[in-house]
């Protein structure tokens, strides 16, 4: 059985038990869940965490630390990664620990892959239930938007919760930063409404590059390039744009080859989910031979940038031409 992340951050309330397994490869999941855990173990009480990583310490050494106890320290916190590296001859005695840990001890087990094939996690599994902390669905970001803004306090209404799901990114670790941004801007508890999203900086400089790049992919040659004017007149860099152009003439390229079909990618891409859902739309309007061209050009400004007489805003005209002829 496997917990959802936010119902285990709920039960940390009741009490932190002595073991914990987490399941998934997302690290701000991870952390958050970490960081909420430590709090809520010790308190008032000056706070310490042990990384165990089993080629660095080697096992004996890591059960020697679970199993101590310290004089002059009343909790110890440990984090347990790679598990699976743990050598055979020592797997029984971390099993049977996990059966019947200190309960002044807390023991983190994280396991970056989701499945549970290595013998470890097989046997972990048996004893606690993990806690998914694989990064969520395009589909559950709204449900972490609305999370996000009621932990600062602040409620947000429908039309913010959907437009920051569908620019912020897959990205949880980004999406709770823009997020606590906005209510220290607003204050606190006041409702979240699309106005609020507007006049905030940060998200007006998203939200403008995240319609640039629709513009460009959907081969909107006027509204290119007054939306590519207008970001760069807000302090916006040609270098600051290279990443992202290059993930999206990247991702492209990948659609070109993959005959027109988009595959879900991990980790967090600079992407608005919007701009990957019509990343096969685009992608009907560069030849492969265009996207490649347009990869190399952006190598290029890249590679002269220290040394370009050009302005940025001219860089960018340029490289807008270049994709439209």
């Amino acid at each position: 059985m496997t917990i959802e992340i936010k119902s285990a951050l709920s039960n940390l309330e009741k009490g932190v038990k002595p073991l914990y397994y987490l399941q998934g490869g997302d690290f701000y999941l991870q952390n958050l869940f970490i960081e909420r855990a430590m709090k809520q173990f010790f308190v008032d009480e000056h706070s310490s965490k042990v990384v165990m990583l089993p080629d660095e310490m080697g096992g004996k050494t890591i059960m020697s630390r679970l199993t101590s106890t310290d004089l002059f320290v009343s909790k110890e916190f440990f984090i347990l990664r790679n598990a699976s590296q743990l050598k055979k001859s020592i797997l029984k005695e971390f099993i049977d620990y996990c059966k019947n840990p200190l309960i002044n001890h807390c023991l983190i087990i994280v396991n970056d892959d989701f499945s549970t094939k290595a013998s470890v996690f097989k046997q972990v599994s048996k004893i606690v239930d993990g806690i998914n902390t694989q990064t969520p669905y395009q589909g559950k970001m709204k449900q972490w938007v609305r999370y996000f803004f009621r932990e600062n306090g602040n409620p947000a209404n429908t039309m913010v919760v959907e437009a920051l799901a569908d620019s912020a990114g897959d990205s949880l670790g980004h999406l709770s930063s823009e997020i606590d941004k906005i209510c220290l801007w607003a204050g606190e508890g006041k409702t979240i409404e699309m106005e609020h999203l507007q006049q905030f900086s940060g998200w007006k400089r998203e939200h403008a590059q995240w319609e640039f790049l629709s513009a460009l992919g959907m081969k909107n040659f006027n509204k290119t390039i007054k939306i590519g004017k207008t970001i760069i007149s807000q302090n916006e860099t040609m270098i600051s744009l290279m990443y992202p152009l290059t993930s999206l003439f990247q991702e492209l390229l990948f659609v070109k080859r993959n005959g027109g079909t988009f595959q879900k990618s991990t980790g967090y891409i600079p992407l608005s989910p919007s701009i990957k859902r019509d990343l096969p739309q685009y992608a009907k309007g560069y030849s492969e031979k265009k996207i490649i061209e347009l990869l190399r050009s952006l190598e290029k400004i890249e590679r002269k940038q220290k040394t370009s007489t050009l302005s940025d805003e001219s860089e960018l005209i340029h490289f807008i031409y270049h994709a439209f002829s």
